[in-house]
């Protein structure tokens, strides 16, 4: 077993990386975490919780190590209300270490196909030099989710590949719209649907209408209601 390796990512949290290799279905690998007595802290508030035994938020097998991957994405990763009403928007990050020489740069607007991008793929937007880690978008739309990933290569031609980061721009609900919902996307970019009759099944009915996954607005276009026969 190699010897493990710990990313801080926070005061009071960290990510642990440990290297082994299995050799047969037999062997029995054991991972033991403590809190090292050293390292208690004078205040005797604090040190009744240093003592306490250390919290495992999650735990990842055969996975890319996180230290050799970019970080810190900008716009944060799962920011759905950017700030990109001019239509531009400057991806920015940071290097996962000096050894790295190259950034590739992938993005689209589906998630499958930003994470399965390869050197050849069409969602291969940029490779920067070491010290570019910035990439103007322009043209960005505020009915799409965008995914983006960078993966970076090192002076021996490893290549780590990055998380996969989303981000939407914002758009006003409504014009006017103020307060804390002020971009919800509610029902924008969906289907239009209209009631025209007060039938219990077919084309223009209430039923119909609720049946289908992709309506976002329904109008009843009739000129008064009643109730139907069957539970919507």
């Amino acid at each position: 077993m190699q010897s493990s390796r710990q990313q801080a990512v926070a005061s009071e949290a960290c990510v642990l990386t440990t290297i082994f290799t299995v050799s047969s279905a037999e062997d029995i690998i054991s991972l033991t975490f403590s809190t090292k007595e050293d390292e208690a802290p004078a205040d005797a508030n604090e040190r009744e919780i240093k003592d306490k035994a250390p919290i495992l938020n999650g735990f990842l097998i055969d996975a890319n190590n996180t230290a050799n991957q970019a970080k810190r994405p900008y716009p944060a990763n799962a920011d759905m209300h950017f700030d990109a009403d001019d239509s531009i928007v400057e991806l920015a990050w940071s290097s996962a270490s000096n050894n790295v020489v190259k950034h590739r740069l992938y993005l689209s607007t589906d998630s499958l196909t930003t994470a399965q991008a390869d050197a050849f793929s069409a969602c291969l937007l940029s490779i920067k030099e070491a010290d570019d880690t910035t990439h103007l978008l322009s043209n960005v739309h505020n009915l799409d989710t965008y995914y983006w990933r960078v993966d970076e290569e090192t002076q021996d031609g490893v290549v780590t590949q990055g998380e996969v980061w989303r981000f939407r721009p914002r758009h006003l609900a409504f014009p006017s719209a103020e307060g804390y919902g002020r971009f919800a996307n509610g029902g924008r970019g969906g289907q239009v649907v209209y009631v025209t009759n007060l039938n219990d099944d077919g084309d223009g009915s209430v039923q119909r209408v609720v049946r289908l996954s992709v309506c976002s607005h329904c109008f009843l276009a009739i000129p008064s209601a009643q109730n139907t026969r069957q539970r919507l």
